[in-house]
């Protein structure tokens, strides 16, 4: 396996880097996992620390207000698992509790602003994204062994734009990842981390989505073996959606399917990384994406085939 031709390492060293947000000024705000940390990193590998949110921040998301919105997972139920850790770093990643955090990027203030669905505490969040009226659906990977959630429990949720409306509306016994909107708002797209699926359901309205016919009519691809597991994913200006795609192991299928809009694979491209965990694209000018490369803690850049589809909401955009 070996890397893209061009590409491009911005930064290395990072602790598990997800959720990377292009900016309007051509950099690249993205969480470490691991890290507790949200950072900005530019082209020459400059590095800002925006915010330190305890737990796990992972997908991150701008909403109608201006405040950065981040799927936290809530750390580890056993940071040891880890290795050797300072007692600072295992208190930071000590489970806390999932959450939907608001975080003021000019000050560093984070809120938990979502902690619970029908009276119960969330698991784990993993991932988010905007629709045009300020609502937001969110994946929830679980976390197994925590009072009162167990993780079959995990599936897809939806916030309502005031965050007064939190309701799960697609139940999973698979832990749910990466999500995405299509052009125009119509369809929803999930992947399931373990199985390495891809499903979709259209939006009849805010926070509803169509129902399946018959038992995973609305799985769209769904990998042969061995299994690759299926992590977030991006949708593009036509209607693309690439995923990010791992197994953990050097020699696995570790890289960026792309798939049509009806789930037909169209493409693959491999990383020299065992957990390829995300990629977000360029919205106009040159087409370039931006990949998030945890095993190496990397953040790069390739050029690419197509362009994004742009987030709602956004400083600049």
């Amino acid at each position: 396996m070996a890397n893209p031709s061009n590409m491009k390492t911005w930064a290395s060293g990072l602790k598990f880097p997800e959720g990377p947000l292009l900016m309007a000024d051509g950099s690249v705000m993205l969480s470490e996992v691991l890290g507790n940390r949200v950072v900005q990193i530019w082209p020459d590998g400059t590095m800002k620390t925006i915010a330190e949110p305890l737990g796990m921040p992972n997908g991150l998301a701008f909403g109608p207000d201006g405040y950065l919105y981040c799927a936290n997972m809530g750390g580890l139920l056993k940071p040891e698992i880890l290795g050797p850790i300072s007692d600072t770093d295992a208190r930071k990643l000590a489970y806390r509790g999932g959450s939907i955090q608001r975080i003021d990027i000019s000050t560093g203030e984070v809120k938990d602003v979502v902690t619970h669905s029908d009276g119960l505490p969330l698991p784990a969040p993993d991932d988010l994204v905007f629709d045009a009226d300020g609502n937001f659906y969110f994946t929830d990977i679980g976390v197994s062994d925590t009072k009162n959630r167990k993780d079959d429990q995990t599936g897809i949720y939806f916030v309502s734009a005031d965050l007064t409306v939190v309701k799960r509306i697609v139940k999973s016994l698979v832990p749910s990842n990466g999500i995405g909107i299509s052009p125009g708002g119509k369809k929803l797209y999930w992947t399931e981390y373990h199985t390495g699926r891809l499903f979709m359901r259209k939006i009849e309205s805010p926070g509803v989505l169509a129902e399946p016919t018959t038992a995973f009519d609305d799985c769209i691809f769904s990998h042969p073996l061995p299994i690759t597991y299926f992590d977030s994913l991006t949708v593009g200006a036509t209607g693309e959606i690439a995923v990010a795609t791992h197994n953990g192991t050097p020699d696995g299928r570790n890289g960026v399917i792309t798939f049509t809009p009806e789930g037909d694979e169209v493409d693959f491209i491999a990383f020299d990384d065992s957990y390829t965990s995300h990629i977000i694209f360029t919205f106009s000018g040159e087409a370039k994406a931006f990949v998030t490369l945890s095993t190496t803690g990397c953040l790069v850049e390739v050029p690419w085939s197509f362009h994004g589809l742009a987030p709602q909401f956004g400083p600049g955009l």
